[in-house]
Order: C-alpha cells, then sequence, then structure tokens
C-alpha cells in the first residue's frame, strides 16, 4: 500500500504503529513511494508470488533505485549505473536487461492500479457493524470460529 503514499495522502504501518508520509515509506524501505513496484519487481514478493530478478534481494534493488527513477532506466545502458557498488554487478544488471519483459510484467503485477472503474460510493463500502446472529452459521459452516469471537454483539437502539 505505501505505493499510494503521497502529499496529502499517509498510510498506516499498524506493525509499528505509526502514520508513514513520503519520507516515511522511504525511511522504511529504502525507495520513494512511486518506486515501491519497481522495488518488488526486482526483489519479488513471495506474499503476491511476484519472483523477481534472481540475485537482487531488497539492499542491491535500493541501491540499483537510488540510481535510477524506475526500472525502465534499466532497459538501456545507462552510464549512472556504473556507479552502482554491489557482488556480481554487471551479471545482474545484464540478467535484468534479457529479461526486462518478466521484470516489466512483476512491476505490473505489484502496481496498484488507481484508475479501474468502480461502481460503488463511499456510503457502500462504509463500516457497518457485523451482527453476529446473521454472521454465526456462516462463520461455523466455514469454520471461522476465531473470526466469530472477535465480531461483536450488535447493539440495539433503546430509542
Amino acid at each position: 500500500m505505501s505505493q499510494l503514499v503521497r502529499v496529502g495522502v499517509q498510510i498506516y504501518d499498524l506493525a509499528n504503529s505509526v502514520w508513514l508520509d513520503e519520507a516515511g515509506v522511504q525511511e522504511r524501505f529504502g525507495v520513494r513511494p512511486h518506486q515501491i513496484p519497481d522495488l518488488l519487481a526486482l526483489n519479488g514478493d513471495a506474499v503476491d508470488n511476484i519472483p523477481g530478478v534472481p540475485g537482487v534481494g531488497p539492499k542491491t534493488a535500493c541501491q540499483i533505485l537510488a540510481v535510477c527513477y524506475g526500472i525502465e532506466d534499466l532497459a538501456g545502458n545507462g552510464h549512472h549505473l556504473q556507479s552502482l557498488q554491489f557482488r556480481s554487478r554487471d551479471r545482474v544488471l545484464r540478467h535484468i536487461r534479457e529479461n526486462i519483459e518478466a521484470v516489466r510484467m512483476s512491476r505490473t503485477l505489484a502496481t496498484i492500479r488507481c484508475d479501474a472503474p468502480l461502481d460503488i460510493t463511499p456510503d457502500t463500502v462504509r463500516y457497518r457493524r457485523g451482527d453476529r446472529s446473521q454472521l454465526s452459521p456462516l462463520c461455523e459452516e466455514l469454520g471461522f470460529l476465531n473470526l466469530l469471537e472477535e465480531i461483536p454483539l450488535a447493539h440495539r437502539s433503546l430509542f
């Protein structure tokens, strides 16, 4: 979600209980928010099944993205890449260039689309307290017994 951060948009890092703005994303991940999909394309993401580039870990991906805007800069023979200092640099850069289409696909998979057409309004996605009596049969059928315990009992108004 960090790729969505921009001026006026922050995200809450639940694990560390902090709000992240652009500077916070850069400090946490080592890249600017708009580079998060490029970072995931290079490094990979096991949770989302994004393969990444063999030999590129998070530190190497951050070093690469520190000297270029994104993976498109890697497709050519930019002189700025010669300043990179990491083991097997030439082999890694060659591998990226030889597999640039796969890297582009990985970036596409890692990119959150903000232009998807949606037929919803903010009111249709407004949080409404779950009704345990209606959810109980479904949770039991699906084996979500722990989830059922987290759903608060519906409080009926006396008025």
